[in-house]
């Protein structure tokens, strides 16, 4: 028992010893290689590439994320962050800083296309896309790189529900959720997990419709009765029913043309025989002045035939 005891403690004496001297040979490998790293990048960007990295945080940075990286998975981890980060730019490192084992994982999962796309959003806002990837993880950089511009937009203000319905839309559909994300992001839970989940599953039908009537996501009755309805509205929009919203939130079958023409058509009769009316009403004043002017058109004529006639008699006379 004593020997056993004696041997646990010379182990944990040992590991006591050399933690720290691990610890230091990794930051010390972290910091030749960041050194080694930055070189590198100044000499491909040049001046401009020198300033970008001065802004972004120098030689810190790099070795900030180096040795986090080597903490979380050795050396082969740092190296495979270095190598991105010479490929693709330092802003890499802002984001991979969080938590480098995520990212690298992450970023390595992206097709090379992906890759670059996302590349150039993270160099455009490093420090957007850092909160993002913190908060999303690896659907950030897909929106990003998926939706340049506006997926960013979409993800910081609906966060993984807006970067899930990102990855099933196209960037048309992505620009128009970005103008509806603001009075999306007020809808309270559970109803907001319920309208994205409604959108990814036929996104340019349900958001014309929210944008054809906004008072859905100004109503919370209306919005209610809309999401009851969702299965419904769903088989008649894929069915290819032209489709409206009522006031009370609930889905209506549009005919003619739509809403405007269903209400013209209730009119549609009773307005016809009013202009029918109007129409006779007309004619028969158009007869009788055309009757009257005829009648005094043909007095004058007599009128004038008279006076001929005296004539001619006093001039036989």
């Amino acid at each position: 028992m004593k020997i056993s005891k004696l041997i646990a403690a010379i182990c944990v004496i040992v590991l006591c010893i050399l933690t720290p001297i691990r610890g230091n040979a990794q930051a010390s490998w972290a910091a030749k290689t960041a050194r080694e790293l930055v070189e590198a990048l100044i000499q491909k960007g040049g001046q401009q590439g020198a300033k970008e990295l001065m802004e972004l945080g120098g030689e810190t940075l790099a070795r900030e994320a180096l040795e986090k990286a080597a903490q979380e998975g050795g050396e082969k981890l740092a190296q495979r962050l270095a190598t991105l980060t010479l490929e693709h730019g330092a802003a890499l490192l802002k984001v991979a800083k969080q938590s480098p084992s995520k990212f690298v994982s992450a970023f390595d999962e992206l097709t090379p296309a992906m890759q670059k796309a996302a590349a150039q959003a993270i160099t455009r806002e490093p420090d957007l896309m850092a909160r993002l990837f913190l908060k999303v993880g690896k659907e950030a950089l897909t929106a990003a790189a998926k939706h340049p511009g506006v997926g960013t937009q979409v993800v910081e203000v609906l966060g993984r529900e807006g970067a899930e319905v990102l990855s099933k839309v196209t960037t048309d559909e992505a620009i128009q959720l970005s103008r509806l994300a603001p009075k999306i992001a007020k809808v309270a839970e559970p109803e907001r997990r319920a309208l994205m989940e409604l959108i990814g599953k036929a996104p340019g039908k349900i958001m014309d419709l929210l944008e054809q009537h906004p008072h859905v996501l100004r109503n919370g009755t209306a919005l209610a009765a809309f999401l009851a309805s969702k299965d419904q509205l769903l088989d008649l929009l894929l069915g290819g029913k032209k489709v409206g919203i009522g006031p009370d939130g609930k889905p209506i079958i549009l005919k003619d043309g739509g809403f405007i023409a269903r209400i013209v058509g209730l009119f549609r009769a009773p307005l016809a025989g009013m202009l029918g009316i109007v129409g006779i009403a007309i004619a028969g004043w158009a007869t009788i002045k055309l009757w009257a002017t005829y009648r005094v058109s043909r007095a004058k004529v007599k009128a004038a035939e008279k006076r001929i006639s005296a004539a001619q008699g006093e001039e036989r006379k």
